[in-house]
């Protein structure tokens, strides 16, 4: 995938890519539901008022591309079979030299899935992070910013809810210990950028599934509310509240 951010980006932009490379490999030994980066595709995106660019794509092509770093102006990321390329300023002939060092490899772009976009207008995902455009809440400014993917934030929703299906007859403390294993591994793996709104959904949506699904196990009429209501399954029942996390940076981040 060729993918393109801001060279001047705020300087956790770096850092969060490269922590992200960090874990990702951990995190998959955990088996959390993570979101994985496509491993064939290139793209290469626009982000900056003036040009300011990146390109991302398979190992094999990151590492040639590394050598003309200078001549692109660029910064090459990569992570198994796919990189990242900030570049200021030459992102079409970035892409230009990519299509050729790649045929030379006996690649080829996913042209489908090959695009230059402006960072202060759209988004783009890489290893479960969705970089660009974000807004503050309180009076819609605009800045740039790093939040976990529509995917990310799906994935780990179809994860909670396959673990408290129906059939599920396991103890409630074995069920619990799960769930809070992989909303505590993806909380730590997302744990720069804007995160608050994503854990925040994330928490409403777990809630509603082990509500529903303790109601059905005790028999309970109705939705359950009463009987298991916030305090009593966050609290009582011990499940973990995203919300309710430190909002530390990592290390990376910090320095």
């Amino acid at each position: 995938m060729l993918a393109s951010l801001e060279w001047a980006t705020p300087h956790g932009y770096w850092h969060t890519l490269s922590h992200r490379m960090g874990d990702a490999k951990s995190t998959k030994r955990q088996r959390l539901p993570l979101c994985k980066v496509a491993h064939a595709d290139l793209s290469v995106r626009r982000l900056s008022r003036r040009t300011n660019t990146a390109v991302a794509g398979p190992g094999p092509a990151a590492g040639a591309i590394g050598g003309r770093g200078e001549a692109f102006r660029a910064h090459v990321i990569s992570y198994a079979d796919d990189f990242v390329i900030l570049s200021r300023g030459f992102a079409a002939e970035a892409l230009t030299w990519t299509k050729a060092a790649m045929t030379k490899l006996g690649l080829a772009l996913n042209e489908a899935k090959t695009w230059l976009r402006n960072a202060w207008q759209d988004r783009f995902d890489f290893l479960g992070y969705s970089f660009g455009p974000h807004h503050y809440r309180a009076n819609g400014k605009r800045y740039l910013g790093a939040s976990p993917s529509k995917k990310s934030v799906q994935r780990l929703k179809t994860a909670v809810g396959d673990l408290l299906m129906a059939g599920n007859n396991d103890p409630w403390w074995e069920v619990r210990d799960a769930l809070n294993r992989s909303l505590r591994g993806w909380s730590n793996y997302f744990s720069y950028g804007t995160r608050r709104s994503a854990f925040r959904g994330v928490d409403r949506y777990t809630y509603e599934r082990v509500r529903d699904f303790l109601a059905r196990r005790h028999k309970v009429a109705g939705r359950g509310t009463r009987r298991f209501s916030c305090e009593v399954v966050y609290g009582k029942r011990g499940l973990l509240r995203l919300e309710r996390l430190p909002l530390t940076a990592p290390p990376c981040v910090l320095r």
